[in-house]
């Protein structure tokens, strides 16, 4: 039981928060919202002694990258009301991206945080745009025919607006160096092509490609804040410093074991939390695979990971995926994401990310997640002018090979006829395979059964001859239209032949 009258004063407060939240009726300054819109109760009991020392509100200017989802995750665990990307008016309102209220305030000539939620610290300002993307991907495409949400950063276009504010004090996240932050956007594939291909100030759409422009852009920002801000009211933190936590207690007054955490998905978690493991579709939903005593985790598969897929759509590897799915692999098909969450924000098509990586010179599967099983790696540009089809499991497999040189292939096949006639009856995507230059197809070609069917069978000829040179390769070839299927896979795998059933018959995702 509490026993000073802070504590008692604390205590107090506690229970009568946790009364409204069961009738779902907080206050505003009561609670933090995280980057997906979660709100989060604040645990008022663990630093009352904080929110009197800390008496001005905070905003953080850091750009995305920087560790500012871990500044955040620090004054919410200390009690302070905090946001990071997203805001709340109300406990029953709707969350909205707190940058996008600045932007708006300021254009409007108001306060820039007018309207925009009861806060002790702003976490971050900047924000990604998926809906418009997700719903018309047409309006505007990313650099290589990908498609990425626009990135919004109003701290360098409104930073002066920002300084006018009364009685606040600026935070500053950077990382070690500037090569440091760009090496760290460079391997998160989502956020990078969000870099790329949004207009920003002092970097425009278009720039970003590469790691040069990407540390000038990020100096360059620094050297802005500095100068306008001025070293008296900006508080520069560096997040990858071995002691951040005994400065952010001498600095705040919060304890260091609330550094390393992170508001998010609707709850508090600490940075040594291991990554959820999960599976993600062709649709794009993220499917957790949760281990406890309960549902323990499965064994090692009995051959060595990754499993690629090798086949070609229209080959069942949606079945593939859901059969790994079902014998708790963690399995990507066609998408790719890097964290598990119920939102759209993330996601992104595989082959975009291998194709990305092989043309800046990185493993294939760097920054497009961590799965076991990839079950589908194409992708189809359907939104260029001439759309076309990225075939990794025909044109880089040496690439593959030197990245992974121990992985599994798997080689689903079918009969030449039936695929031959499931492409057709899909025109969008008989148009395609015609539309693209293919090692075996070249462009103009596949308008008939005959060619389609010679490079149908010249891929598994190719495939086989390519495992033979490189024998540290284990191919498992699955012939769908094999009954017996199931047990084939049991045999090679360990996965409980249960698990195979066909699925997504007469469909293919073609969409971005």
């Amino acid at each position: 039981m509490p026993k000073t009258v802070e504590q008692k004063a604390a205590f107090q407060k506690n229970s009568t928060v946790n009364n409204r939240t069961k009738h779902k009726d907080l206050l505003p300054g009561e609670y933090s919202t995280g980057p997906d819109g979660s709100k989060i109760v604040l645990p008022f009991w663990k630093s009352i002694e904080t929110r009197t020392k800390h008496s001005r509100k905070l905003i953080s200017l850091g750009l995305l990258g920087t560790g500012s989802r871990y500044v955040a995750g620090y004054f919410h665990c200390g009690g302070v009301a905090t946001s990071h990307s997203t805001c709340r008016t109300g406990w029953r309102d709707s969350a909205f991206n707190c940058g996008a209220c600045v932007e708006d305030n300021v254009r409007n000539g108001t306060q820039p945080f007018q309207n925009c939620g009861t806060y002790d610290v702003w976490g971050q300002l900047g924000y990604l745009e998926v809906s418009m993307n997700e719903r018309n991907a047409t309006t505007r495409k990313a650099v290589k025919g990908t498609v990425a949400p626009d990135l919004h950063i109003p701290q360098p276009e409104y930073i002066e607006q920002l300084v006018k504010i009364a009685n606040v004090s600026f935070v500053l996240t950077q990382r070690y160096s500037a090569t440091v932050w760009a090496t760290s956007i460079m391997d998160n594939y989502a956020l990078h092509q969000s870099f790329v291909n949004s207009d920003i100030p002092d970097l425009p759409r278009g720039k970003g490609i590469n790691i040069e422009e990407l540390v000038g852009f990020y100096r360059a920002y620094k050297a802005k804040v500095i100068s306008i801000v001025g070293k008296k009211n900006l508080i520069i933190l560096n997040t990858d410093k071995h002691n951040i936590a005994k400065v952010m207690r001498k600095r705040f007054g919060i304890k260091e074991k609330c550094w390393g955490s992170k508001i998010e998905d609707g709850k508090h978690v600490y940075k040594n939390e291991s990554q959820e493991k999960f599976s993600i579709s062709s649709g794009g939903t993220r499917m957790s695979l949760p281990f406890d005593s309960s549902n323990p985790s499965p064994p090692v598969l009995k051959l060595p990971t990754p499993v690629i897929s090798l086949g070609f759509p229209k080959t069942a590897t949606t079945s593939i995926f859901h059969y790994f799915h079902c014998g708790k692999f963690p399995s990507s098909h066609y998408r790719c994401a890097n964290k598990l969450s119920s939102k759209k924000a993330g996601r992104f098509r595989c082959g975009d990310c291998v194709q990305n990586n092989i043309a800046i010179g990185n493993p294939i599967f760097k920054s497009c997640g961590s799965f076991d099983v990839w079950a589908e790696i194409n992708s189809s540009n359907i939104y260029d002018k001439v759309p076309t089809i990225f075939l990794p499991q025909v044109e880089h497999l040496d690439a593959i090979h030197k990245n992974y040189p121990e992985a599994t292939f798997v080689l689903t096949k079918r009969d030449p006829e039936k695929w031959i006639s499931s492409v057709m009856n899909w025109n969008e995507l008989h148009q395609i395979f015609i539309n693209t230059n293919i090692t075996g197809l070249p462009a103009g070609s596949g308008k008939t059964s005959d060619e389609l069917r010679k490079f149908f069978k010249g891929h598994m000829k190719r495939v086989r001859k390519f495992v033979r040179r490189h024998p540290s390769h284990t191919l498992i070839e699955v012939d769908i239209d094999d009954e017996n299927v199931g047990n084939i896979l049991e045999d090679a795998f360990g996965i409980d032949a249960k698990c195979w059933s066909q699925s997504n018959v007469g469909s293919y995702h073609v969409g971005a």
